[in-house]
């Protein structure tokens, strides 16, 4: 994750979990399940989120992608 993107996060996040959890990430998980089906629960987007954040390059994550498909 680069300086402005964590810089972001933590904003975002401002150290308080319970309201980041109730504010953002449950509304959002509702609305991609109802568009998009149950893999996008809110517990699979924090698993999304943690991998972002340990591969951020989005290069190297299409390639991945190709070589997995």
């Amino acid at each position: 994750m680069t300086a402005p993107q964590e810089f972001q996060y933590q904003k975002v996040l401002n150290n308080k979990r319970a309201d980041y959890e109730k504010q953002i990430m449950s509304p959002l998980a509702t609305q991609l399940t109802t568009g998009h089906g149950q893999s996008f629960e809110t517990r699979n987007l924090h698993r999304m989120i943690q991998f972002l954040e340990q591969i951020p390059n989005c290069e190297i994550m299409s390639q991945l992608a190709t070589q997995l498909s």
